[in-house]
């Protein structure tokens, strides 16, 4: 019998190909003292909070840090997992594309100038860019 977190993702990894199919996740389970968790990686795609809605229902309850505690959520039926994380990557030619479109779009002659960034944004490159992607389907 698969332990509950080796479940989660077996119907995580359904889930997502079926409402995803395009998208190629990499979704691990693994045990630990204290609990268990569910890692799904994936590269481009959709947003990552689009992929922790389908999650939700398979988190057993949620990490609290002003108490330190961990809360379950006894309303929840069906098989949990403690944790899950969502890794959405951002492929190294999508992040360059963007970073030269985004400079030429505010007049940054020199897309490689951190000095440009800053006085254009009060930001890194860095920063500019993921605020430009976070939230894209790429």
């Amino acid at each position: 019998m698969l332990s509950n977190q080796a479940q989660v993702a077996k119907l995580l990894r359904k889930e997502l190909k079926e409402k995803y199919p395009v998208i190629k996740f990499n979704i691990r389970s693994k045990s630990f003292s204290g609990g268990n968790d569910v890692n799904i990686d994936y590269t481009n795609g959709v947003p990552a909070d689009e992929v922790r809605k389908i999650c939700h229902k398979y988190e057993a309850g949620s990490f609290d840090g002003m108490t330190d505690m961990y809360n379950y959520d006894y309303n929840k039926t069906g098989v949990t997992a403690k944790y899950i994380f969502v890794n959405r990557n951002i492929s190294d030619d999508v992040w360059e594309k963007t970073k030269r479109d985004l400079a030429f779009s505010y007049g940054i002659a020199d897309a490689e100038d951190e000095s440009l960034w800053q006085k254009k944004f009060d930001a890194w490159s860095s920063v500019v860019v993921h605020r430009e992607l976070v939230n894209k389907t790429l």
